[in-house]
């Protein structure tokens, strides 16, 4: 099966911010390591039921149900990305639902449910999402679940006072923060794969390496991955 087989909706004439309904890479990072990776296609065909969480378009959650998932559930925060996630499950006959969620609620995401298996993919750009992030998968993942992020390092670039240049960031302060808060959160973390990504990228200098990160409350969750 390849990427190209998922069928994707028109976008809707009213749409006003399409930055969900982009397709990061990240996303296909994460399929790509999913459809060849034997224990995760295990752990796909195990769980109850999938989450993604700040899905966009939901090409990992699509391809967990064309992977003959029993269930999947999408999530977004602006309803006109959660309304093509609709559309997506359906054009490709995919059991699930999309359900529109902000991770402030923590209420919404308490009614979602505990899930076996989240999917999350180029969700940090921004330190101030971070904790809310966290509390939302605190409430989410099932006690012996597991999540899968995919990330790709990024440095932003600032200003520098004293010699009034513009220079990059140390670290990808997103994804430093998040480790830093999930590990206050008890939990445990095992890197699966890091990607290199294309020259031309690479020579900007702002975006890095691509990373899938499991996540779980049990160790043992992690060790067959």
């Amino acid at each position: 099966m390849q990427e190209s087989d998922a069928a994707v909706p028109a976008l809707p004439d009213t749409v006003k911010d399409d930055i969900g309904l982009e397709v990061w890479q990240s996303s296909h990072v994460l399929c790509d390591f999913m459809m060849h990776s034997q224990p995760i296609k295990e752990l796909i065909l195990s769980a109850t039921d999938i989450l993604e969480l700040g899905a966009g378009v939901g090409i990992p959650g699509v391809l967990c149900g064309m992977l003959d998932a029993r269930a999947v559930t999408l999530t977004d925060y602006d309803a006109q990305v959660v309304a093509v996630e609709r559309e997506n499950l359906r054009l490709n006959g995919v059991t699930g639902r999309a359900c529109q969620l902000d991770w402030r609620d923590r209420d919404a995401a308490a009614q979602l449910g505990a899930f076996d298996l989240i999917l999350c993919a180029d969700l940090l750009y921004a330190s101030a999402r971070v904790k809310d992030f966290v509390e939302t998968v605190k409430l989410v993942l099932g006690p012996s679940g597991t999540m899968l992020f995919a990330h790709q390092i990024r440095r932003a670039i600032t200003w520098d006072k004293g010699k009034r240049l513009p220079k990059l960031e140390e670290v990808d302060a997103p994804l430093e923060l998040f480790q830093a808060e999930a590990g206050r959160a008890s939990l445990f973390m095992k890197q699966l794969l890091v990607k290199e990504p294309a020259q031309h990228a690479r020579d900007m200098g702002t975006e890095g390496s691509f990373l899938v990160l499991a996540f779980a409350w049990q160790r043992a969750a992690l060790d067959s991955l």
